[in-house]
């Protein structure tokens, strides 16, 4: 397999790897590489603070050895068998797993050979890259793969290591002007391999367009004819990606995990049966991983939906169209099933699917070399998050019961609690976490037996039990101070969890909204603006944080920050509502109308007719907008915007006044009056002579009716507006007699009536 030479540092050039340890490397016996005796007692002697700079290779090819022992009791499989100790065993701290939590958050709890991992963070986070007869770029991608899988194995995203990461991957940046474009497309899919795994969406799309540059890879989505279900006998439009790779395909492997969508007798068929497609050639694996992460792309920058799913399929097809790395396949299976098991219609199918790939770990038909030669191209998830996948796919379908045996296995206790509460056994979640509290207690027990009780106490007792680290105990006080209405305490208890972990979104979002309550308007940008530098694309941290500028009186600021709000959430008609009031202050006339047509789309209910009467009077008056254009210049758009509410909106006296009033102001006096008519009929409900508010309604429409009759007086029209005004006056004399109004409409026939004896 000719890519492999550059996916693997042990197949560099790599002269300080003696054979035996090559070989080792090669045949995937990576518990062989730590048994050999230069390596153990390197790792004895570096544990025990003798460490001799002679050692330093051994020290590194040890490293790499228990990282890749770790993956593959953690990832890739097969399970290993109990290690007997090494000679360094006895030396490993005993609370292995506190010692590698950081930020507050803890190493899952069930993740086997922790000392494996130990060892290999140990090693690699000392290694100095300067003074080393080693490969600098081979420690500093090391090290960054070891942190990659650090970000795995804690209960969430920390700062710590994203600094860390952040900081390897630029030095290793400015070593890759002199390597090959192999190397640097890999390095560049590592990048957004990370980036992807911290939110940061726009630079994983960034990396990854890179690596797609470096490697050559050519890659185009175009249609086709074809047919997507059984029976189907006619063809449709499909979408199909077509891609080549530049530089020399992979041997197709022997070996690859069963795709149940190929066996399935289903009438969705898993790929569509296309006309007139050409074999556009085998993929090199490198360029197989792009093309996975680019799917990825597709739905980082898209909202979860049918369309999405339909856009991302392409990719992953191009993936299963022919075998060649059990990993890279397994990847494209597990990503295609997830997108399966959200519709009812393959929603067993992409179940079935993960459970499938569950078990082959432990199937011994592919060698343990071959599932790792990739690992690093791909975020392939720990074999606990797939099955804690497969847990929450039956939990979706309302197989709770097995859920509970998958959760419970793993010692998921946020996911065991919610089985029970899906099951109507809240009281067991509560009894269960007790007991396992009275056992071993922990920070994380105390948290969920007070979410379970509303019991801020725990809480409480959870943060003492830590030592003040576990942040989750002060997001957690700080949630309960908001139930509370406790906005000052909540400020508090938030502040100090996210100076512990700030990586937490949600919870700057609720400090942001707590400072808000508070009105510390710059706090509150402040907040909001760090929870966007960790999600981008959330529409209502930037709604929130335009509404602190409107009240600061920024309007220009709030305009701009609304405008990338809508970038990421389009379909939430207030954030639009937001944006036309703020575009309507600032004269931006263009803006003002687009967001009433996007508003007529979402909602019509909520179209501000205020704001469109001011848009209205800008255009008859010329008034001149942001840029100093003439507010006139937007009269044809304003007018296809006003024929297009009164499509939406029917029988609304208040538009068809509005409109009256514009279309006068304009010259169309004829247009003006028909759509007072239209105000007129609205307004003439059943009963509204007994109803005051319904009569002064209906009179007011009447005499600005006739106004409009007037303006233009013809036998015609004077004849119209008296058959108005009597009739009307007849019948609300019981009820409204002797009031303003009666007396203004018995005036406006005594104008009438001198009006028609003039003509006569």
């Amino acid at each position: 397999q000719v890519e492999e030479v550059s996916e693997m540092e042990w197949k560099e050039s790599t002269p300080w790897i003696n054979e035996e340890e090559r070989k080792l490397l090669e045949e995937g016996n990576y518990v062989g590489i730590l048994r050999l005796s230069s390596i153990d007692q390197a790792i004895r002697n570096f544990i025990l603070g003798t460490f001799h700079k002679n050692q330093e290779v051994s020290l590194f090819i040890g490293a790499i050895g228990a990282l890749l022992t770790f993956i593959q009791a953690n990832w890739t499989g097969p399970t290993l068998p109990v290690l007997q100790p090494f000679s360094w065993s006895d030396n490993i701290p005993k609370q292995v797993a506190d010692s590698l939590s950081i930020d507050g958050e803890t190493i899952f709890s069930k993740a086997s050979h922790l000392e494996m991992f130990w060892v290999a963070s140990s090693i690699l986070r000392t290694l100095n890259t300067e003074d080393t007869q080693l490969s600098k770029m081979a420690i500093l991608r090391w090290r960054i793969h070891l942190l990659r899988i650090h970000h795995e194995i804690l209960s969430a995203p920390t700062e710590t290591i994203k600094k860390e990461l952040r900081e390897n991957m630029k030095e290793m940046g400015l070593l890759m002007e002199a390597e090959g474009n192999s190397l640097k497309a890999e390095v560049h899919l590592e990048e957004a391999l990370i980036w992807d795994q911290y939110f940061q969406h726009e630079l994983a799309q960034e990396a990854v367009n890179k690596a797609q540059k470096e490697s050559g890879l050519e890659v185009q989505l175009s249609g086709a004819l074809g047919t997507r279900t059984k029976f189907q006998t006619f063809d449709t439009a499909q979408l199909i990606l077509t891609a080549r790779s530049s530089r020399l395909s992979d041997v197709p492997t022997s070996f690859a995990p069963r795709d149940h969508g190929i066996e399935e007798d289903d009438l969705l068929l898993p790929t569509p049966n296309l006309k007139g497609v050409k074999e556009d050639g085998q993929l090199n694996n490198l360029d197989r991983c792009i093309l996975l992460m680019m799917a990825k792309d597709v739905q980082n920058f898209n909202a979860k939906s049918g369309l999405t799913a339909e856009e991302m399929m392409p990719y992953i097809r191009k993936i299963l169209e022919q075998p060649s790395n059990w990993l890279i396949y397994s990847m494209a299976l597990f990503m295609k099933a997830r997108i399966e098991s959200d519709s009812h219609r393959t929603a067993e199918r992409g179940v079935l699917q993960i459970q499938a790939l569950v078990d082959q770990c432990d199937q011994d038909a592919e060698p343990v070399s071959n599932r790792m030669v990739y690992f690093f191209n791909l975020n392939y998830p720990p074999r606990w998050e797939m099955r804690r996948e497969l847990g929450k796919k039956y939990l979706s379908l309302g197989i709770a019961a097995s859920a509970l045996q998958i959760f419970e296995s793993l010692e998921m206790w946020d996911d065991i609690i919610d089985c029970y509460r899906v099951m109507g056994k809240t009281t067991r979640a509560e009894e269960v976490v007790r007991e396992r509290l009275a056992i071993q207690p922990t920070p994380l027990l105390y948290c969920l037996l007070g979410d379970l009780t509303n019991d801020s106490q725990y809480f409480v007792e959870a943060w003492q039990l830590s030592g003040n680290k576990f942040s989750r105990a002060k997001r957690s006080l700080g949630h309960a101070a908001v139930r509370q209405n406790k906005w000052a305490e909540a400020v508090d208890h938030y502040e100090v969890a996210l100076a512990i972990n700030p990586l937490y979104a949600n919870v700057w979002f609720s400090l942001g909204c707590a400072y808000m309550h508070l009105e510390v308007w710059d706090q509150a940008i402040r907040a909001f603006g760090r929870m966007i530098q960790i999600d981008a694309d959330n529409a209502e941290a930037w709604n929130n944080m335009a509404s602190c500028y409107i009240r600061q009186k920024k309007k220009r600021e709030a305009f701009m920050v609304l405008q990338e709000a809508l970038r990421y959430l389009r379909t939430d008609w207030r954030i639009w509502q937001n944006f036309l009031f703020v575009s309507m202050d600032l004269a931006e006339f263009q803006q003002v109308m687009h967001a009433t047509g996007e508003i007529l789309q979402l909602n019509s209910e909520e179209i501000d007719l205020p704001v469109l009467s001011l848009l209205c009077t800008a255009v008859t008056n010329h008034t001149p907008d942001a840029n100093g254009v003439d507010g006139a210049t937007y009269q044809k758009q304003l007018e296809q915007l006003l024929v297009a509410i009164e499509m939406k909106i029917s029988n609304n006296p208040q538009l068809y006044k509005l409109m009256a009033e514009y279309y006068t102001k304009q010259g169309n006096a004829e247009r003006g009056v028909d759509y007072l008519e239209k105000r007129y009929r609205c307004l003439q409900v059943p009963g509204w002579e007994l109803r005051e508010k319904d009569f002064q309604h209906l009179a007011e429409a009447t005499i600005d009716l006739c106004r409009g009759y007037l303006s233009n007086a013809s036998k015609k029209t004077v004849y119209s507006a008296k058959t108005k005004v009597r009739p009307m006056l007849k019948k609300a004399e019981d009820s409204f007699s002797g009031t303003v109004t009666f007396t203004r409409l018995e005036q406006l026939l005594e104008e009438i009536t001198a009006k028609e004896s003039e003509l006569a």
